[in-house]
This record gives C-alpha cells, structure tokens and sequence, in this order.
C-alpha cells in the first residue's frame, strides 16, 4: 500500500511538472517597445495622447460656445464689453417643484440661452449641479455661460 501511495504521487507530481511547463511556454506575454504598441494602436484606429492633453479636449468638449468666444475676446477693449452688456436679453425662467435637468435644459434652449440642452443636462450632471436645482423663478441673460446658469439656479 505504501509503495501504491509513492507512486500516485510521483505520478502526480510528473503530470504537473508537465502541465506547468507546457503552460507557462505556451502563454508568455509578447513583449513589444513602446513604439510598436502606439503603432499597432493606431492602425487599428485608436488615438494615443497625454493625459493632460486628454484633460484639456475633454474641458474644452464641455465649454459652451460662449465661453469659447470670451475666451478669445479677452483682448477686447472694455468700451467694446459695455456694448456688448446692451445687447443682453434677460429672460425669468420658473422652475416648479418635480421638474427634471433635462426639462429646465429644455426650457433653457426654447428661450435661447443655451444652444444644446443634451450639452448643457451633461454639464448639470458631471460638474454635480443637477442633484442641487432649486425651485423658484431665476433672471437669467443670453450672455451666461453654462456655468454662471449652473450657479443661479442650484444652491451648490
């Protein structure tokens, strides 16, 4: 019986030796430069960069295009910016108790303040303005951008 023992687990032994070689020589990673892998990522059509880079598209994909304007036009003489404040349209919007981002979004566009309610309820929801809109009635001018909306109508 002894001897029955010491062969079975010298058998074992044999068989998982075997299965880890042939294993471990069958799944080796292929190791490729740096190069090579942005290469092969590219022609496949992935685009490579940065994270900071990726950080600045991704602000600049969330600016409205008021923001982008102003951010042009700060060589712009203040007696020019005073002009500008006359062109202002001021629009009340009231917002009522149960009414969603994606409505006041809705609201917003029908009354021209904003050019895209879906970029305008994904900037509520990713810089976590739509968990604090409040109720009432709010003065707002064509000339805000999405972030001064943002700030007059929640409590954040």
């Amino acid at each position: 019986m002894k001897l029955l023992v010491r062969a079975f687990a010298l058998g074992l032994l044999a068989c998982s030796s075997t299965f880890f070689i042939i294993w471990n020589s069958e799944n080796t990673p292929h190791v490729q430069s740096m190069e090579k892998t942005i290469e092969s990522l590219n022609q496949q059509g992935y685009i490579i960069m940065e994270q900071t880079t990726y950080e600045q598209k991704l602000a600049q994909q969330h600016r409205p295009p008021k923001e982008l304007e102003q951010s042009k036009d700060d060589k712009v003489s203040k007696e020019e910016k005073s002009s500008n404040n006359q062109n202002q349209e001021k629009v009340v919007i009231k917002i009522e108790p149960g009414m969603s981002s994606s409505a006041i979004a809705s609201i917003l566009e029908k009354e021209n303040m904003i050019m895209d309610q879906i970029n305008f309820q994904q900037y509520l929801d990713e810089a976590d303005y739509s968990r604090y809109l409040q109720v009432g009635t709010f003065e707002l001018n064509n000339e805000m951008s999405y972030k001064e909306i943002a700030k007059e109508i929640t409590s954040k």
